[in-house]
């Protein structure tokens, strides 16, 4: 008994640690904006504790090396460009936001994001509509109320970002999955995914579009 006791003990603590290394720090490089070009200024009302005017867009970073772009979710710390940060842990999205907030991330991402990457100002539109969903959007998608307001909205980036949200949630869901980088001392991010059709559907696509095809070649 002794021993099987031992032996499960040891087990636990090896899953134990295989976890925490998985959970263990990740280094974030911002190596700049994704989207060249000036960057419009954002005036900050709520939270209080952010700044009163910032920058806004997506990140060009790597993680341990490896390219992506992020979004700012966090108002109250900074991060520098050129600045490289050891300090980051990767962690699902569900542990920040709940299922409405993923949900209208997803619609966003869906609807929005190539838009987005078209010129600085809609880059600062779409950083601000993911800050409204990540401040409040497991409520009302308001810029003038809540936990964040920003002032000047109705002209800018904010108006855009005002009129994406508004139609958000009658637009078709996204397929996306996210995560976020999170530190004790810097702006925690946002990374957004893709997620694959599954192979049933992609087979099911592709015979639909066999069957197109087919029948234009029928008709012509």
């Amino acid at each position: 008994m002794n021993t099987t006791r031992r032996l499960l003990n040891a087990t636990a603590l090896t899953i134990a640690a295989t976890c925490a290394g998985a959970a263990g720090a990740t280094t974030v490089s911002f190596d700049g904006w994704n989207v060249a070009g000036t960057r419009p200024v954002i005036n900050i009302v709520q939270p209080a504790a952010a700044p009163d005017y910032v920058h806004a867009g997506e990140f060009r970073i790597r993680i341990d090396g490896n390219p992506d772009t992020s979004f700012c979710i966090e108002l109250t710390q900074n991060i520098g460009l050129g600045q490289t940060y050891s300090n980051y842990t990767l962690q699902d999205a569900g542990l920040r936001f709940g299922a409405l907030q993923l949900d209208r991330l997803s619609r966003l991402f869906e609807h929005h994001l190539d838009a987005s990457r078209a010129n600085t100002a809609n880059s600062a539109a779409f950083q601000v509509a993911v800050w409204e969903i990540a401040y409040d959007g497991a409520n009302g998608l308001n810029l003038t109320g809540g936990n964040f307001r920003i002032g000047g909205s109705q002209s800018g980036p904010g108006a855009t970002a005002a009129l994406w949200l508004a139609n958000l949630d009658s637009q078709s869901a996204g397929g996306w999955a996210f995560k976020v980088l999170t530190s004790p001392t810097h702006q925690d991010q946002l990374i957004a995914s893709r997620v694959p059709l599954p192979a049933t559907a992609l087979l099911l696509a592709g015979g639909l579009a066999v069957l197109a095809a087919r029948r234009r070649r029928t008709a012509g």
